[in-house]
């Protein structure tokens, strides 16, 4: 049994398109492997708590030795951590809010971003401890940041993201940018794209299936 990770920052509830593809490729794994297991981290409905002098001061303690704040808030980001290093699989449902990450996504990196837990320090540089996961990023944005469009230097939501995974040592990334924007496109064409993003999902879960299958044998 494999255990699957789900982030949700979207804030778009029912109307989030990041959400509704995040849901339909979960609905279509747990076709495949119904014994497998989903862990569910909705960050807007239970938002994490920003970084505070209390999580930076309790990062060089012993647990025996935290004040009540420091507890409260390195509970929630050991229970965090704890989510991901179980998990073999992780789906964020991730819009771009501002050319960058929502700031309930930025939050969780930073509670999650622990040396000694999700990387450490060695003397040739920084190495991951969560190597061999995957990951799939489901991004909705209003605009196109595409490389060749012109407006690829906006996009401060992937390359943050691709770096942070790259530094807990996650290397396979999916990554699918949902343009979708309804003053520029009719139903029709949003349909269509709408399609595209899903084919790209499907190529996807096909990798992670074959994948799957193979640990399998």
């Amino acid at each position: 049994m494999a255990k699957i990770l789900y982030v949700n920052a979207s804030l778009g509830g029912n109307d989030s398109h990041s959400q509704r593809l995040a849901h339909e490729f979960l609905a279509a794994w747990q076709h495949d492997f119904p014994q497998d297991q989903v862990i569910t981290r909705d960050l807007a409905a239970d938002s994490p708590p920003l970084i505070n002098r209390a999580f930076t001061s309790a990062l060089y303690k012993q647990a025996s030795d935290y004040s009540r704040e420091e507890a409260e808030i390195m509970n929630v980001s050991d229970t965090y951590v704890d989510e991901l290093l179980q998990a073999d699989y992780l789906i964020l449902a991730a819009p771009v809010y501002n050319y960058t990450l929502p700031t309930l996504l930025k939050a969780y990196f930073d509670l999650i971003l622990r040396i000694g837990r999700t990387f450490v320090s060695t003397p040739e540089g920084s190495q991951g401890l969560l190597g061999g996961r995957k990951v799939l990023v489901l991004s909705a944005r209003l605009g196109d940041y595409s490389p060749g469009t012109g407006r690829e230097h906006f996009d401060y939501h992937e390359p943050y993201l691709r770096f942070v995974f790259e530094r807990m040592g996650i290397n396979d990334v999916q990554y699918i940018a949902v343009s979708q924007n309804p003053m520029l496109h009719d139903e029709s064409t949003r349909m269509a794209q709408m399609n595209t993003y899903r084919g790209h999902m499907e190529q996807v879960l096909k990798g992670w299936r074959e994948a799957r299958m193979l640990s399998l044998v």
